[in-house]
């Protein structure tokens, strides 16, 4: 089990969440879970936990952020940002 240093951080300083979305284990563990992979697959520095954490602080949903970091960082997609522009 992974502690939550991150969310403890947060708390003993009195932050709100809501202005520091965090992506810790316990949620990269949950959406783990649900896609069937192993327990700190996609934690860093893995790209879906990268991507996941740049979607939080842009205050995507986190449901949508995952959607999102799994499709862009999933290793049968693009892994070059020339693969993800439009051709000229």
């Amino acid at each position: 089990m992974c502690a939550a240093e991150a969310e403890i951080a947060i708390q003993v300083l009195g932050w709100d969440q809501t202005d520091i979305p965090i992506i810790g284990a316990g949620t990269m563990n949950f959406f783990e879970r649900e896609h069937e992979k192993p327990m700190t697959y996609w934690l860093k520095p893995h790209p879906i936990h990268a991507l996941a954490a740049i979607f939080m602080a842009l205050k995507i949903p986190i449901r949508a952020t995952f959607e999102l970091a799994i499709a862009l960082g999933s290793e049968d997609q693009a892994h070059s940002i020339d693969d993800l522009q439009d051709d000229p």
